[in-house]
């Protein structure tokens, strides 16, 4: 998988005037978050960049950073517990090529957070990062007077936004594990071990890829190629074939684990007929919204698997 790049902004505190804890509290932080986003997609957009997309994992890794800054009374990218913005985002389960994190304490409103942040050097870097396609925003107050080195005022509105792009998957790694995992289960069954052909393999980066690019979800290409069309195309002549596709699992033991637990899925993987298998899996880069399809980050997984011909492919 993709080497993570931590890139921690400074932290940021502003003395606004506050006329009490209520102004935070009286306002989902849904709809702040959502203020807040579209703010700053608006001045990305003025420098090229994208809009970022909210997504729920990093939204809980800013929630536990504001959290535990209101609690545990400090301001600063390392909590206590030795938390830090890059293993709360593993924690919340977000696989990242890049990562960022911004914090600010005491500004109320939504447009003076993006405006400090916009004065500020570091934050201001990473919000015109055009890099970073996914973010989540958290506000939590600190309404109990305890004082915090720096930070001026009794209520202090910890504010945090993470930044971050999706790992890129490193398809030799991703085919070794998936193979490994397929055979495993096939091995519980009695079944002979797949073995990986290259024909196949390009009938499945095609599926991948083309889910990508022409925003799709089905075994079915808008343009008319089926998992037979595509596993004839490469020249691999076959007397049965099958294909399970996955969608949103960030890791290879999360798509087999969604295959094994869907019956048609698992009805492959466990078929002891078939013998070679290509394996692949794309990611979505852009915003495009897929139907039937969540989340920002969108993996596309691809297995085909067949019985070869007269014994060859």
């Amino acid at each position: 998988m993709g080497i993570g790049l931590a890139i921690f902004a400074g932290i940021l505190a502003t003395s606004a005037a506050h006329a009490g804890p209520s102004d935070v509290r009286t306002l989902s932080e849904v709809v702040l978050a959502s203020q807040v986003l579209d703010i700053i997609n608006i001045q990305r957009s003025q420098h090229g960049c994208a809009p970022l997309q909210m997504d729920d994992r990093l939204f809980a890794a800013a929630q536990r950073q504001s959290e535990a800054m209101a609690r545990e009374h400090f301001a600063g990218h390392v909590s206590p517990d030795g938390a830090t913005p890059e293993s709360r985002v593993k924690a919340a389960g977000y696989s990242f090529a890049i990562v960022a994190e911004n914090i600010q304490v005491n500004t109320r409103y939504p447009l003076a957070m993006v405006e400090a942040s916009l004065n500020a050097p570091k934050h201001r870097d990473n919000l015109f990062n055009c890099a970073y396609t996914d973010t989540g925003i958290a506000v939590v107050l600190q309404d109990d007077g305890v004082a915090v080195p720096g930070v001026p005022s009794m209520y202090k509105y910890y504010w945090t936004q993470v930044l971050a792009a999706p790992a890129v998957p490193d398809q030799a790694a991703v085919t070794e594990k998936v193979l490994a995992l397929i055979n495993a289960e096939r091995a519980k069954q009695g079944c002979g071990p797949l073995q990986v052909d290259a024909k196949l393999s390009q009938a499945a980066e095609r599926e991948s890829r083309d889910m990508v690019t022409k925003h799709f979800f089905s075994h079915n290409d808008p343009d008319g190629a089926t998992p037979g069309s595509r596993v004839k195309d490469t020249g691999y002549v076959y007397q049965m074939i099958g294909e399970n596709i996955e969608v949103n699992t960030d890791t290879p033991e999360d798509a087999v684990a969604s295959w094994m637990n869907s019956p048609g899925h698992r009805a492959n993987i466990l078929t002891c007929a078939f013998r070679d298998t290509g394996i692949a899996v794309a990611v979505q880069d852009d915003n495009i919204p897929v139907d039937g399809v969540p989340h920002a980050y969108k993996a596309y997984w691809t297995q085909v698997f067949a019985l070869p011909f007269h014994g060859g492919s």
